[in-house]
């Protein structure tokens, strides 16, 4: 079941072919098809919120003459909100690099097993760019649970 979240009556998309792909970034896509002549969607833009059970935003819609695909990515927003400037994380393990950048309400459950230490540091980085730094110098990948605010 998809819905557009628009702040009014946020309705119930008559959808059922649609399709989430998870990729290896953490930065899941759901795809979907929508008729023109839907009432819905002319309300559906770029940015706006669609739920599944994650809530995603619209990237692409690319019309066609009968129905518009639409392409939607994980709404991670939050881990894009703040500007570290200067960081570092001071020679951490992943899990303590990922939590120490999270936003108020965030976790980490850390899968990984891994108890190294590495050091991130860079000038300016969202807390989104931190966790994809860590894919390269920790060797891990992150999947976001952005209903339960979790990574």
């Amino acid at each position: 079941m998809l819905q557009l979240i628009n702040g009014n009556d946020n309705p119930i998309l008559q959808v059922d072919d649609y399709y989430i792909t998870e990729k290896w970034s953490g930065l899941d896509e759901l795809v979907f098809n929508i008729p023109v002549k839907d009432p819905n969607h002319a309300s559906i833009l770029e940015e706006s919120i669609i739920r599944n059970e994650q809530p995603y935003l619209v990237k692409a819609i690319d019309g066609s003459g009968t129905s518009a695909k639409i392409k939607c990515q994980i709404n991670v927003d939050d881990l894009k909100a703040d500007m570290l400037l200067n960081y570092t994380n001071g020679s951490a393990t992943v899990k303590d690099t990922i939590k120490g950048v999270l936003p108020a309400g965030w976790t980490v459950n850390d899968h990984s097993g891994k108890t190294q230490r590495r050091t991130i540091e860079g000038e300016a980085y969202t807390p989104l760019e931190v966790i994809e730094q860590c894919t390269d110098t920790y060797n891990v990948v992150p999947r976001y649970d952005v209903a339960a605010k979790t990574v």
